[in-house]
């Protein structure tokens, strides 16, 4: 791979040798994570690399295994097929994805965080690494993404629509994850396609639309944006309302937060505004709400 290779050229880098063959299989093995071509080759050229001291580095295939551990310790999903190669010292680790949805994409590993899809390709990964190393800056969260661009493939295209495809057949963190992939896949003439995803249960799939959104601003994006929160702010309304025809004191302030007047409590509108359309939605409200002063009121008397 020339990209590695000329990265690897560069000043204060400090590759490792070479992965012999079996210590390879040993890892396909051990792992369970299929291996892709292109990454069997990167450690056919070095098993890690240093590329800043205490900083950034490619992980070793011992290291993978580590990381993987901990994958799956911290129950981040492991569908994508998240194979750990690059890691800036912060247990954040940039991921080569080897599953069929998103084969060859890079997405960084967040154990506290959202991941996100950063990159095509390897290659695109090791030449932004050698632009930062370049410009004295080993820190990868300042790396520009190739989706900063607003330009997209077809393939990315396609993908975004696997993903959304593969959502409804998955367990809630993968499903938001994929959506949130598919919404940054999407090009710009796919507005129509990210706008649906605004009426979508999940309120951090709602906000990566709304994100996106503003990115691509044109009226047709500004006005979907607005309507939405036209939309939220008409619901926490109603909810309001209906909480007080029940005997609950509650109050709008800001325009979309919602409080109960007698703890007082807050309600999470953005999560109750994806459950909106259940069909018990009015009884599980006011029984949340009372549930919640209950607890407040419990923990002034303690």
């Amino acid at each position: 791979m020339d990209s590695l290779k000329r990265l690897l050229q560069l000043p204060g880098v400090v590759p490792a040798p070479s992965a012999a063959p079996s210590e390879i299989q040993a890892f396909s093995e051990a792992s369970k994570v299929p291996l892709l071509d292109e990454v069997a080759n990167l450690y056919r050229v070095c098993n890690g690399a240093l590329f800043s001291e205490h900083v950034l580095r490619m992980l070793s295939l011992e290291d993978c295994l580590h990381y993987l551990d901990g994958i799956r310790d911290f129950g981040i999903p492991e569908c994508w097929g998240y194979f750990p190669l690059v890691d800036n010292n912060d247990s954040n680790p940039w991921c080569v994805c080897s599953a069929v949805q998103l084969r060859g994409y890079v997405v960084q590993v967040n154990h506290d965080d959202s991941a996100q899809i950063k990159f095509r390709c390897l290659d695109n990964l090791f030449t932004a690494i050698h632009r930062q190393l370049e410009a004295d800056d080993p820190f990868l969260d300042d790396v520009s993404s190739d989706f900063d661009d607003p330009a997209r493939t077809v393939r990315d295209v396609e993908t975004a629509r696997m993903l959304i495809q593969a959502a409804s057949g998955i367990n809630e963190v993968e499903r938001c994850d994929a959506l949130r992939f598919a919404i940054t896949l999407f090009s710009d003439r796919e507005i129509d396609e990210i706008i649906l995803l605004l009426d979508d249960r999940d309120e951090y799939v709602r906000e990566a639309v709304v994100k996106r959104l503003r990115q691509i601003d044109t009226p047709e994006a500004n006005r979907a944006i607005q309507q939405f929160h036209e939309a939220v702010r008409s619901f926490a309304a109603g909810c309001a309302e209906l909480l007080g025809r029940n005997g609950i004191r509650a109050s709008m302030h800001d325009q979309t937060k919602l409080r109960l007047d007698d703890g007082p409590v807050w309600l999470n509108v953005n999560m109750l505004f994806g459950e909106r359309r259940g069909a018990s939605f009015n009884t599980f409200l006011i029984e949340r709400a009372k549930e919640m002063l209950v607890i407040k009121q419990h923990g002034k008397k303690r």
